[in-house]
């Protein structure tokens, strides 16, 4: 007897409200996963007023941070893993982190729903440590494993503000018996601007223990080189407004290979973020842009299963 295989389908509309096609796909993924709620063989479609899809609520900053608190008394977050792939013979396997929070009624939310308010509610620093916690653990399970893994962990600005972060970081290192060098933190250029000295101080702690910095969402300001030559910086990974449509602007192009330049300059590896097609991954190469992640090479996963030897 022949049974089906079930399934839940989310519809997108593209509008103005779409920035990119990653947001195109998130949107998606929402809808399709409130439909999986609603029952087997359902469809929904996104609807950016429809409170269902978002948080039960829209732009009620005391019952999203009620949700927020609900997710971090229950375990209410996962992880996903985003493949960063080297395009220059670095085999090494190294996976971006990403964080969803699941609602009261299962549904997964995208962090731009619930981070700004989490801010606001003071509960940002709680999730900076749930990640921290739940990436270490599983960076030591994918080490016992054998499997020599690295992740690149986001980090909020509040961070940067705290006085025991990173005695947090220490514990549970020692914890799970993980290294630091396993780790590369990652902070957005607008915070490190905003906290240069208090960066300073924090990314020299971290060097301490061997772990690497990462800038995020970078060059979209102006002398964005500035940090490079003041702060101890690893990578950068370029914005994705740098990538989206590449091959269609040569002026994107030629500030690209500007912000490579600078960064070879200053020994800091780069890593261009939001790659969906194979015209800008050749541009990408050309430019000689050290990695690169995206929903071209995989979406986000709960698995950690890319193969690198096939890139």
């Amino acid at each position: 007897e022949f049974s089906p295989p079930l399934c839940s389908i989310g519809i997108a509309c593209q509008d103005r409200s779409v920035s990119n096609s990653r947001d195109l796909i998130n949107r998606g993924f929402l809808a399709a996963e409130l439909g999986s709620q609603l029952g087997e063989f359902r469809f929904s479609v996104y609807d950016h007023q429809q409170t269902d899809i978002r948080l039960e609520t829209e732009g009620s900053d005391p019952e999203i941070n009620s949700v927020i608190q609900h997710a971090l008394d229950n375990d209410g977050f996962k992880l996903l893993y985003q493949p960063v792939v080297s395009l220059q013979g670095d085999s090494r396997e190294t996976y971006a982190v990403l964080v969803r929070m699941i609602n009261k009624r299962g549904i997964e939310i995208l962090p731009d729903e619930f981070m700004d308010a989490a801010v606001r509610g003071e509960q940002m620093l709680d999730i900076d440590r749930w990640i921290i916690k739940h990436a270490i653990m599983e960076l030591a399970n994918q080490r016992k494993r054998g499997h020599k893994v690295s992740f690149f962990v986001s980090l909020s600005g509040i961070a940067l503000q705290s006085e025991d972060l990173m005695v947090w970081i220490c514990d549970c290192l020692r914890s799970y018996k993980a290294r630091g060098a396993w780790l590369i933190f990652q902070l957005k250029e607008r915070d490190l601007r905003i906290h240069t000295q208090k960066a300073k101080t924090f990314i020299e702690h971290l060097n301490k223990i061997k772990c690497q910095i990462s800038v995020d969402q970078y060059g979209t300001v102006s002398d964005p080189e500035t940090l490079l030559k003041n702060l101890p910086i690893d990578y950068v990974k370029f914005d994705s407004s740098l990538i989206t449509n590449l091959s269609k602007h040569q002026d994107k192009q030629i500030k690209l290979n500007d912000l490579n330049e600078q960064a070879k300059i200053n020994n800091v590896k780069t890593i261009a973020t939001g790659v969906e097609d194979a015209s800008s991954l050749a541009l990408l190469w050309t430019t000689g842009v050290n990695y690169i992640q995206g929903y071209f090479l995989q979406e986000p996963s709960e698995r950690i299963t890319y193969d690198f030897s096939a890139v």
